[in-house]
């Protein structure tokens, strides 16, 4: 299989190596996961449970609704970001996933509906740490570690898989906490 790595526009592809450091991540109906590859060894990994619903602003998400599923994909890459790019400054960071909604937000800025809400606080941290982030797609088929670390909470639970036994687990940023640019504090509806 052959990953596509597309930087952010404006950023040129050379010299760069998606191995060094790249975050892979999916979300489900029931939570999110995501893990960590440094020159390609699995090295952490986060899975969570989504509430029932989260407010936003005048926004309300809740879980399990398909009009949602693009939300929750980018909430985990902001989440990824945020547990594991902080201080990385302009070293490039590659992320992964099977959504591309989720990967369109985080390279161009731009998101309908609740997926805005995600990308002003990506760019609002792009800005601020001065990330230089290279997305790639993993069609599903491919996506299986960060797709079963999203279904450990469903009702068929996935099993942690084989490949993160030796990985540290981390916990994953507070969903509440994340949203330092909108204009109304969030809460959970749990």
């Amino acid at each position: 299989m052959e990953r596509l790595i597309y930087p952010s526009p404006g950023l040129a592809t050379e010299e760069f190596d998606p191995k060094r450091f790249t975050i892979v991540a999916d979300a489900s109906p029931w939570g999110g996961g995501a893990f960590l590859s440094i020159d390609g060894s699995l090295s952490e990994y986060f899975a969570l449970v989504w509430p029932e619903s989260l407010a936003i602003g005048a926004l309300t998400i809740e879980a399990g609704l398909p009009k949602h599923q693009p939300f929750w994909e980018s909430v985990v890459v902001l989440m990824s970001l945020e547990l594991w790019a902080l201080g990385r400054g302009s070293k490039p960071i590659a992320v992964m996933s099977d959504c591309l909604a989720a990967l369109a937000a985080t390279t161009t800025g731009r998101g309908k509906g609740s997926v805005a809400a995600v990308v002003r606080e990506l760019a609002w941290r792009t800005a601020r740490q001065g990330w230089t982030i290279y997305v790639g797609h993993i069609p599903s088929e491919f996506n299986q570690i960060a797709d079963s670390l999203s279904r450990l909470a469903a009702p068929t639970p996935a099993s942690l898989p084989p490949e993160l036994v030796n990985a540290r687990r981390r916990d994953p940023p507070d969903l509440l906490e994340l949203w330092r640019a909108q204009p109304d504090a969030p809460h959970a509806d749990i």
